[in-house]
Protein backbone atom coordinates (compact mmCIF):
# COMPACT_ATOMS: atom_id res chain seq x y z
CA UNK A 1 0.00 0.00 0.00
CA UNK A 2 1.67 3.66 -1.04
CA UNK A 3 1.22 5.78 2.00
CA UNK A 4 2.14 9.01 -0.08
CA UNK A 5 -0.77 10.64 -1.80
CA UNK A 6 -0.58 12.99 -4.61
CA UNK A 7 -1.48 16.49 -3.59
CA UNK A 8 -3.45 18.57 -5.61
CA UNK A 9 -3.56 23.10 -5.58
CA UNK A 10 -1.88 25.76 -3.94
CA UNK A 11 -0.38 26.57 -0.38
CA UNK A 12 -1.42 28.80 1.03
CA UNK A 13 1.92 30.65 0.54
CA UNK A 14 1.83 30.35 -2.87
CA UNK A 15 -1.87 31.62 -3.00
CA UNK A 16 -0.82 35.35 -0.59
CA UNK A 17 2.66 35.78 -3.17
CA UNK A 18 -0.06 35.30 -6.55
CA UNK A 19 -2.66 37.52 -4.98
CA UNK A 20 0.14 40.28 -4.08
CA UNK A 21 1.83 40.34 -7.59
CA UNK A 22 -1.47 40.57 -9.02
CA UNK A 23 -2.13 43.36 -6.63
CA UNK A 24 1.11 45.19 -7.65
CA UNK A 25 0.17 44.65 -11.51
CA UNK A 26 -3.25 45.96 -10.86
CA UNK A 27 -1.71 49.10 -9.62
CA UNK A 28 0.56 49.69 -12.24
CA UNK A 29 -1.43 49.03 -14.72
CA UNK A 30 -5.01 50.79 -13.68
CA UNK A 31 -3.46 54.68 -13.83
CA UNK A 32 -2.61 54.41 -17.35
CA UNK A 33 -5.69 52.13 -18.34
CA UNK A 34 -8.09 55.23 -16.82
CA UNK A 35 -5.81 58.11 -18.45
CA UNK A 36 -6.37 55.97 -21.85
CA UNK A 37 -9.95 55.87 -21.36
CA UNK A 38 -9.83 59.85 -20.58
CA UNK A 39 -7.91 60.16 -23.82
CA UNK A 40 -10.14 58.30 -26.46
CA UNK A 41 -13.39 60.14 -24.74
CA UNK A 42 -12.13 63.14 -25.58
CA UNK A 43 -10.80 62.20 -29.14
CA UNK A 44 -14.09 60.50 -29.66
CA UNK A 45 -16.45 63.61 -28.93
CA UNK A 46 -13.58 65.84 -30.39
CA UNK A 47 -14.12 63.68 -33.51
CA UNK A 48 -17.87 63.69 -33.29
CA UNK A 49 -17.89 67.69 -33.24
CA UNK A 50 -15.63 67.75 -36.19
CA UNK A 51 -17.41 65.35 -38.32
CA UNK A 52 -20.51 67.72 -37.66
CA UNK A 53 -18.99 70.62 -38.80
CA UNK A 54 -17.68 69.14 -41.81
CA UNK A 55 -20.82 67.97 -42.27
CA UNK A 56 -22.35 71.08 -42.54
CA UNK A 57 -19.76 72.21 -44.77
CA UNK A 58 -20.50 69.76 -47.23
CA UNK A 59 -24.57 70.31 -47.37
CA UNK A 60 -23.91 74.09 -47.91
CA UNK A 61 -21.97 73.73 -51.25
CA UNK A 62 -24.09 70.70 -52.01
CA UNK A 63 -27.92 72.03 -51.73
CA UNK A 64 -25.97 75.67 -52.82
CA UNK A 65 -27.57 77.15 -49.63
CA UNK A 66 -26.54 78.31 -46.44
CA UNK A 67 -26.75 75.77 -43.30
CA UNK A 68 -26.23 76.53 -39.51
CA UNK A 69 -24.60 74.85 -37.06
CA UNK A 70 -26.06 76.03 -33.61
CA UNK A 71 -25.73 75.07 -29.80
CA UNK A 72 -28.92 73.42 -28.76
CA UNK A 73 -30.15 71.87 -25.27
CA UNK A 74 -33.80 70.40 -26.30
CA UNK A 75 -32.63 69.83 -30.23
CA UNK A 76 -35.71 71.37 -31.39
CA UNK A 77 -34.41 75.09 -30.59
CA UNK A 78 -31.17 76.95 -31.15
CA UNK A 79 -29.63 78.21 -27.86
CA UNK A 80 -29.21 81.84 -27.26
CA UNK A 81 -28.95 82.15 -23.77
CA UNK A 82 -25.66 81.57 -22.51
CA UNK A 83 -26.64 79.11 -19.76
CA UNK A 84 -26.93 76.51 -23.13
CA UNK A 85 -23.50 75.59 -24.29
CA UNK A 86 -22.08 73.18 -27.04
CA UNK A 87 -21.67 70.01 -24.88
CA UNK A 88 -25.43 70.46 -24.60
CA UNK A 89 -26.05 69.27 -28.11
CA UNK A 90 -26.31 71.13 -31.72
CA UNK A 91 -28.17 71.16 -34.76
CA UNK A 92 -27.35 71.33 -38.70
CA UNK A 93 -29.99 72.97 -40.38
CA UNK A 94 -31.11 75.30 -43.61
CA UNK A 95 -32.62 78.08 -43.87
CA UNK A 96 -34.60 76.95 -47.07
CA UNK A 97 -37.63 79.44 -46.49
CA UNK A 98 -34.61 82.73 -46.04
CA UNK A 99 -36.63 83.62 -42.67
CA UNK A 100 -33.34 82.97 -40.51
CA UNK A 101 -35.48 81.08 -38.24
CA UNK A 102 -35.07 77.33 -37.17
CA UNK A 103 -38.17 75.40 -38.66
CA UNK A 104 -38.89 71.68 -37.49
CA UNK A 105 -38.42 70.72 -41.48
CA UNK A 106 -35.49 72.76 -42.13
CA UNK A 107 -33.58 70.10 -39.48
CA UNK A 108 -30.41 68.20 -40.90
CA UNK A 109 -29.09 66.41 -38.14
CA UNK A 110 -29.28 66.64 -34.62
CA UNK A 111 -26.63 65.43 -31.63
CA UNK A 112 -27.80 64.77 -28.27
CA UNK A 113 -25.17 65.90 -25.15
CA UNK A 114 -21.70 64.92 -25.33
CA UNK A 115 -20.91 61.89 -23.03
CA UNK A 116 -17.81 62.61 -20.72
CA UNK A 117 -16.80 65.27 -18.33
CA UNK A 118 -15.73 67.98 -20.68
CA UNK A 119 -17.08 71.30 -21.80
CA UNK A 120 -16.73 72.68 -24.83
CA UNK A 121 -15.79 76.39 -25.39
CA UNK A 122 -16.11 78.60 -28.11
CA UNK A 123 -12.88 81.17 -28.43
CA UNK A 124 -15.01 84.42 -29.09
CA UNK A 125 -17.61 85.97 -27.09
CA UNK A 126 -20.83 84.82 -26.16
CA UNK A 127 -23.21 86.76 -28.99
CA UNK A 128 -20.52 85.83 -31.59
CA UNK A 129 -20.30 82.21 -30.68
CA UNK A 130 -23.97 80.60 -30.81
CA UNK A 131 -24.10 79.54 -34.34
CA UNK A 132 -21.61 78.51 -37.04
CA UNK A 133 -22.99 79.87 -40.44
CA UNK A 134 -22.02 77.95 -43.52
CA UNK A 135 -22.23 79.65 -46.89
CA UNK A 136 -22.74 77.82 -50.36
CA UNK A 137 -18.92 78.38 -51.30
CA UNK A 138 -17.89 76.47 -48.38
CA UNK A 139 -17.13 79.34 -45.90
CA UNK A 140 -18.05 80.14 -42.53
CA UNK A 141 -18.97 83.05 -40.40
CA UNK A 142 -20.00 83.56 -36.76
CA UNK A 143 -23.91 84.46 -36.34
CA UNK A 144 -22.80 87.98 -36.04
CA UNK A 145 -20.72 87.69 -39.73
CA UNK A 146 -17.29 87.47 -37.83
CA UNK A 147 -15.08 85.47 -39.65
CA UNK A 148 -12.58 82.18 -37.92
CA UNK A 149 -13.86 80.58 -34.98
CA UNK A 150 -11.97 77.70 -32.34
CA UNK A 151 -13.94 75.57 -30.02
CA UNK A 152 -11.96 74.26 -26.97
CA UNK A 153 -12.51 70.73 -25.44
CA UNK A 154 -11.73 70.55 -22.18
CA UNK A 155 -12.05 68.40 -19.58
CA UNK A 156 -13.81 69.15 -16.22
CA UNK A 157 -10.39 68.79 -14.26
CA UNK A 158 -8.87 70.67 -16.45
CA UNK A 159 -5.91 68.17 -17.17
CA UNK A 160 -4.15 70.41 -20.33
CA UNK A 161 -3.30 67.26 -21.28
CA UNK A 162 -5.97 65.81 -22.62
CA UNK A 163 -7.95 69.25 -24.15
CA UNK A 164 -8.01 69.61 -28.07
CA UNK A 165 -8.61 72.56 -30.38
CA UNK A 166 -10.91 73.08 -33.56
CA UNK A 167 -10.24 75.88 -35.32
CA UNK A 168 -12.78 76.81 -38.23
CA UNK A 169 -11.06 79.39 -40.29
CA UNK A 170 -12.72 81.77 -42.87
CA UNK A 171 -12.50 78.70 -45.49
CA UNK A 172 -14.70 77.12 -43.65
CA UNK A 173 -12.54 73.92 -43.16
CA UNK A 174 -12.11 72.71 -39.80
CA UNK A 175 -9.01 71.74 -38.41
CA UNK A 176 -8.38 69.33 -35.15
CA UNK A 177 -5.03 69.65 -32.77
CA UNK A 178 -4.32 68.23 -29.80
CA UNK A 179 -3.74 71.38 -26.80
CA UNK A 180 -6.01 74.12 -25.92
CA UNK A 181 -6.53 77.26 -23.60
CA UNK A 182 -8.35 75.93 -21.07
CA UNK A 183 -9.55 78.33 -18.12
Amino acid sequence: MDTKKSKKGFTLIELMVTVALLAILLTLGVPSFTSGLKSNRVTAETDKFLAALSFARIEAIKRNADVQICKSSDSATCGTSSSVNWHDGWIIWSDSDSDSSLDSDEIIQLADKTRGAFTITPSITEANSRSLLYRPDGTARTGTGQFGLSFWFCPSDDDQYYARTIQVGATGRPEYSKGATCS
